[in-house]
């Protein structure tokens, strides 16, 4: 209304007599949006309860502006729309991208190291894809007998194929478990581990417990963890330095009985390591 006067006002017209109106200037066109936000505004003006129009709540007195209040009929303003879309596209990637990395792989290893129990070679008695494989595996790090046969079989490789293809493996020496063991012996020391904990270390990683134990006894017969004892308590001692003695020969006796130590070697060192503190 408002601007329809400041028009006429602007423009004056003479009527005569037999004119069509559709002739006269017409006020320019209003959108939408400017409609719905007049109204909203008149609304407010007249004092209507809020309640009676709710599409128009708050608007004039610091509410939303005229077009959030066209918004709440027709939707979202076009600019914002696109933005919000792009948004929910984005959003909507990252949840796909989340749930397929939870998702395991088909075949061999899935989602952290769990075996996955669809098959993913295309032929089972292939035997030359299934030596392929084994030699990939073992270019990737050295590994014991069993635990190159389990991730052969996961997979999907037939059970006989497989045995075929390990045995041809260590008549090459390709597969050692002896050399493995005690590689994996050198490991162990340089964790501090005793003979308990290294020998249940070797048979979670796939050794023969024989193998485990042969190669556990020869080191212990050198007295590698009996040194490796000595090497735990000086540590402990470094970091409980100023703390009280039994305090510190509990912390010692914590972390030994943890890397698998024996006891009357955790206690002979703890008598020579803290004496030497003390003196």
């Amino acid at each position: 209304m408002i601007e329809a006067a400041a028009f006429l006002s602007k423009h004056p017209v003479r009527i005569e007599v037999g004119q069509d109106d559709t002739d006269l200037p017409q006020p320019p066109a209003k959108s939408t949006h400017d409609v719905l936000a007049q109204s909203a505004l008149g609304h407010k003006a007249a004092g209507l309860v809020e309640e009676q129009n709710p599409y128009f709540a708050g608007a004039g007195t610091g509410g939303d502006h005229p077009q959030r209040l066209a918004q709440a009929h027709f939707g979202r303003i076009d600019g914002e729309a696109e933005e919000t879309d792009k948004s929910t596209r984005s959003k909507g990637r990252r949840q796909r991208y989340r749930q397929q990395a939870r998702k395991p792989r088909q075949g061999g290893f899935g989602y952290r190291g769990r075996p996955s129990s669809v098959a993913s070679v295309a032929d089972p008695l292939d035997e030359d894809a299934c030596r392929e494989a084994g030699l990939t595996l073992l270019d990737a790090a050295a590994r014991p007998r069993q635990a190159l046969v389990d991730r052969l079989l996961a997979k999907g490789y037939d059970p006989l194929v497989v045995e075929r293809v390990v045995s041809r493996l260590e008549e090459l020496g390709l597969v050692d478990d002896l050399s493995y063991a005690q590689s994996f012996l050198r490991y162990c020391l340089r964790r501090n581990l005793g003979e308990r904990g290294c020998l249940q270390e070797m048979v979670r990683k796939g050794l023969t417990r024989s193998t485990a134990e042969e190669v556990v006894t020869q080191a212990a017969q050198e007295g590698l963890f009996v040194d490796a004892a000595y090497e735990l308590g000086r540590k402990v001692a470094a970091k409980t330095r100023g703390l009280d003695v039994s305090v510190r020969q509990r912390r010692l006796w914590s972390a030994g009985g943890r890397k698998g130590h024996d006891p009357g070697v955790l206690k002979q060192v703890a008598g020579d390591v803290f004496q030497d503190e003390a003196a």
